[in-house]
């Protein structure tokens, strides 16, 4: 499932002082839930210590903590500074097992929509300042994850049916794929699509490209797009070089790989140009019509060698050796390190 996105006017950098930019985002979480929303027609009826929009606030000040406390007692904490701040003032610490049960009540689309209105907001308020972009180019990761959930039967049902002790090399929880887009100079995750467990992190990422590019307006045309080692194929060079013009960079294996990728390892170069064509087991899944309409796409290929000994290569269509020098290529693609997780 793709988070939708709201139509957006043109980017504009206003200047707001810190609680007008807090309040701006307060207002984003929603007041109340619509019936057609709910669960149950009881959910959310009768006046409670956690009622909705506070529910809202505190699951996502809980996903957001960032450290490794107890739900216990980042709970104890965030009703606290609540109370401080005076932006919760008759705030009363709950149980976790109380934030379990009204948790329960909202479907996880919410979460999704929210985010996305964040994002929204968050490139509106940023300001246009060169240290957020590379060459000029605003940079964008995709990450692909497997994320234990809750064992509902709505989760179970949605993400994982056959979880469950009751089916042999599965464990009690069920799990699923999240792909996630990042602004990496941004450090914001802006775009995620969440499927069954057993989704393709490639297929997501045709998804994504395909589809948040038209959903944020605001993002130029002009940017750069870093894939880890499971992404690189044809396909994906494809499209990014026929579709939607954009630059990209993959890490790819040095063996069991393209053929053109394996004779520059076997070369010994630091980087080359190349040509990378379509495998039979692509070609097999198209008509002949299609089939002619694959050419060889002409790469640049550079030598990458870790710490601990193993080599990987980078893939891209930064062809220009002086304007995109071949170091600055490889520092680009571990600056996605720095927001994965």
């Amino acid at each position: 499932m793709l988070i939708s996105s709201p139509s957006v006017s043109s980017p504009q950098t206003p200047s707001f002082d810190e609680q007008t930019i807090l309040q701006s985002f307060v207002d984003i979480i929603p007041k109340t839930l619509n019936p057609a929303q709910k669960i149950s027609p009881k959910d959310f009826t009768r006046n409670s210590k956690l009622p909705f929009p506070k529910l809202m606030i505190t699951t996502i000040s809980l996903v957001g903590n960032g450290d490794h406390n107890g739900v216990d007692i980042h709970l104890g904490k965030f009703f606290r500074h609540a109370r401080r701040s005076g932006l919760w003032l008759s705030a009363e610490a709950i149980h976790r097992s109380t934030l379990s049960k009204a948790r329960q009540k909202v479907s996880w689309k919410l979460f999704q929509e929210t985010l996305q209105n964040a994002v929204l907001l968050a490139y509106d308020l940023w300001p246009d300042e060169p240290q957020y972009t590379w060459h000029g180019l605003s940079v964008f990761a995709i990450d692909g994850s497997k994320y234990t959930l809750p064992a509902t039967d709505v989760l179970r049902q949605e993400f994982d049916p056959d979880s469950g002790l009751n089916t042999p090399g599965k464990g009690h929880y069920p799990q699923c794929l999240v792909s996630t887009v990042y602004d990496v100079f941004r450090r914001l995750p802006i775009a995620r699509t969440v499927v069954p467990v057993n989704g393709s992190e490639r297929e997501e990422a045709v998804q994504l490209v395909e589809t948040v590019t038209p959903l944020l307006p605001f993002m130029p045309e002009n940017s750069v797009w870093i894939f880890d080692r499971g992404y690189p194929s044809y396909e994906l060079f494809h499209q990014f070089t026929t579709r939607h013009k954009r630059f990209f960079v993959f890490r790819c294996p040095a063996s069991c790989t393209f053929p053109a990728v394996e004779e520059f390892v076997a070369s010994g170069k630091q980087e080359a140009i190349i040509w990378i064509t379509p495998s039979n087991k692509a070609m097999a899944k198209l008509s002949p019509r299609q089939r002619k309409r694959l050419n060889a796409i002409k790469v640049r290929v550079i030598r990458i060698e870790h710490p601990d000994g193993t080599l990987s290569v980078l893939i891209t269509n930064l062809l220009n050796m002086v304007t995109f020098p071949r170091l600055q290529i490889v520092a680009l693609y571990f600056r996605r390190w720095e927001v994965k997780g």
